[in-house]
């Protein structure tokens, strides 16, 4: 059976001797945390994930003494998903966590995850480029319901699971008011314009913006699946994706100059993340102005030399 397979498995059923912890073991330590405030203040969706991991290690790993963990067992423990690097960086995530409590609870004295880092997930999600946002506007006029969904994504910032709930009862006061399910932050992004124009179509009595033909809300991958089909039908590259106009509102936000801090007002990143947006269009603009100083540079050298032979 496949780690996935088994975390999915056992995270439906108590650990095998929930009632026999050892002390100070895997088990141990992933009960406390199940028990910690810190994570019942996670949201609903981080939960999940973790507790279908936290199944999984103490099904799997339950009986191991935390105090006896080295790099080399963190790794043996990561490699299991490597083929999942989604998951692979979730345990990562969920790793450090645990034992930064075991280092609180005097188990061990440093943090044997620290240096470990994320795996590059092959295939991200791109940003949509300017051209081709303005194919898709072109393509899918105002008043359909592709528009719509995609004014939704880019002119809030939010992610696909969040826009595909939103309805009228998260206007409040010009802004659309929507608690992020994956991050529970309360996020007030102002309603634009275009976005204004747009919400304008929605027929009244409808109460979530976007439906199905059905009258009932999209389910989390039905609603990224119609937000690509539409794309695809606008003759954009398969790599359009929802998440994709994420990524390019928080670029605009970055492009426009805005701080980290502004930029977390409306996606909802960390501010690690954000300062990430910010830092790769500085290296943009730096590279661009490096690169017109040469020209400038050369062309100095060469009416330099034209004026040298001249007087030659």
């Amino acid at each position: 059976m496949s780690a996935h397979a088994a975390a999915t498995d056992t995270a439906k059923k108590p650990p095998i001797g929930a009632s026999k912890i050892v002390a100070k073991s895997i088990g141990d330590l992933t009960t406390r945390y199940l028990a910690d405030r810190a994570f019942a203040r996670l949201a609903p969706d981080t939960q999940r994930g973790y507790r279908r991991l936290v199944a999984w290690l103490q099904n799997e790993h339950g009986h191991r003494l935390v105090p006896e963990m080295r790099r080399r067992h963190v790794d043996a423990l990561l490699n299991t998903w490597r083929d999942r690097p989604s998951d692979h960086n979730r345990l990562l995530t969920l790793l450090r966590q645990l034992l930064a409590m075991a280092v609180r609870l005097d188990w061990i004295e440093t943090n044997p995850v620290q240096e470990f880092k994320k795996e590059e997930i092959e295939g991200a999600y791109r940003r949509w480029t300017e051209a081709e946002i303005a194919k898709f506007e072109s393509h899918w006029t105002v008043g359909t319901k592709q528009r719509l969904a995609f004014d939704l994504l880019i002119h809030t910032g939010q992610r696909s699971r969040d826009v595909r709930l939103m309805g009228r009862h998260n206007i409040v006061d010009g802004r659309i008011v929507i608690r992020q399910s994956k991050t529970g932050k309360e996020m007030k992004p102002p309603i634009t314009p275009e976005l204004r124009a747009s919400l304008d179509t929605v027929p009244d009595g409808q109460l979530l913006f976007i439906v199905t033909a059905r009258g009932k809300p999209y389910g989390g991958s039905a609603f990224s699946v119609f937000v690509k089909e539409a794309a695809d039908a606008a003759g954009l590259p398969a790599d359009c994706t929802a998440h994709g106009l994420r990524k390019s509102t928080t670029c605009r936000l970055a492009e426009a100059g805005c701080s980290a801090p502004e930029i977390m007002s409306i996606t909802g990143h960390s501010l690690k993340e954000a300062q990430r947006y910010i830092d790769e269009v500085d290296r943009a603009r730096l590279a661009t102005a490096a690169m017109k100083r040469v020209g400038a540079s050369l062309g100095e050298k060469r009416e330099q030399k034209v004026s040298n032979s001249g007087d030659g």
